[in-house]
């Protein structure tokens, strides 16, 4: 029986390629860090990975807030706007809230753009403003349709301590 011959074996045990210096002068040998850059990874699809993971998302259906939340909601958006009524108060209080809210799926491409389902985001942050249908917090204004819910310590019952002097206008001792 025959032995194996391997194609490239006088190749292999040549070694390395030898070059005259006329070769060298023109072409000089390349540093190992640069080398490196020419075999390295690269995506070959630039944001394809971003546009897989988004497809893992689980998206959940909008859910409408029942008269009694809607009606809870609009009480603590109208002490907001209370109490920020002028961008000095804003500045001055710097009420702190977090609120959850609904976005809608923005991907085109996916099942849950077209039946309008969404995620669910809070977000903690400063009230600067409470405007015609939008709350500011902090960088981020919120459409008061999306808003699912509003916490804040000024919401709570009021101790209503004259001497320090209670931050909701409803509170009886401000009266």
């Amino acid at each position: 029986m025959a032995a194996y011959e391997f194609p490239y074996e006088k190749a292999l045990r040549a070694g390395p390629p030898r070059y005259d210096a006329f070769f060298l002068k023109k072409h000089p040998p390349m540093d190992r860090g640069h080398r490196a850059k020419i075999f390295a990874p690269f995506a070959a699809l630039d944001g394809f990975e971003d546009t897989l993971e988004t497809k893992n998302v689980v998206y959940d259906p909008e859910s409408a807030l029942s008269e009694e939340e809607q009606a809870e909601l609009n009480r603590r958006l109208g002490i907001l706007a209370e109490l920020t009524r002028t961008g000095k108060n804003a500045r001055r209080r710097r009420i702190r809230v977090t609120v959850s809210y609904f976005v809608p799926c923005a991907d085109r491409h996916n099942d849950a753009f077209r039946e309008g389902r969404g995620s669910y985001r809070t977000l903690c942050g400063i009230v600067w403003e409470v405007g015609e249908g939008s709350l500011l917090v902090g960088e981020k204004r919120l459409l008061f349709g999306a808003i699912r819910s509003l916490d804040s310590a000024v919401f709570d019952p009021p101790s209503c301590d004259p001497v320090l002097r209670c931050p909701v206008m409803r509170c009886p001792v401000m009266r």
